[in-house]
C-alpha cells in the first residue's frame, strides 16, 4: 500500500513551527515545485539520469519541508534510479508522483491555504 501524499500530523507541526508565514511556504511550494515536475516528466523522456536525480532530490525536498511525506518519498524512489543512472521504472513512479501532487494540492485547498 502506498502512503499517502500527505502526512496530516506532519503537516500540522510544520504548520504551527513555521507560524504565520506558513502560507508563503506553501506559496512558494506550489510556485515551484509544479515546474520541477515538468522539467522532471522531460527529463525522463530525454532519459537524463543526472537530471532526473536532481529535479528529484530537489521535489523531495520541497516536499518534506511542509509534511508531504508520501510525495517526497516517490521523489526519492525516482531520485535513486536517477543516482543509479537507470530510468526502468521512472515513468511509472512520475505517474504517480503527478497523482500524488493533485492529492497535496486537494488539501491545501481543503485547509484554505490555497
Amino acid at each position: 500500500m502506498q502512503a499517502a501524499a500527505i502526512d496530516p500530523a506532519a503537516y500540522s507541526a510544520m504548520k504551527t513551527t513555521v507560524g504565520e508565514i506558513f502560507s508563503d511556504v506553501i506559496d512558494a511550494f506550489l510556485g515551484y515545485v509544479p515546474g520541477q515536475i515538468d522539467q522532471l516528466d522531460h527529463a525522463i523522456e530525454a532519459a537524463n539520469c543526472d537530471d532526473i536525480f536532481n529535479l528529484a532530490h530537489s521535489i523531495k525536498s520541497s516536499c518534506s519541508s511542509i509534511g508531504a511525506l508520501g510525495l517526497a518519498n516517490t521523489a526519492e524512489q525516482i531520485e535513486q534510479l536517477g543516482r543509479q543512472q537507470t530510468t526502468t521504472g521512472t515513468t511509472q513512479l512520475y505517474q504517480l508522483l503527478q497523482h500524488q501532487f493533485s492529492e497535496v494540492v486537494e488539501f491545501l485547498k481543503q485547509d484554505s491555504i490555497v
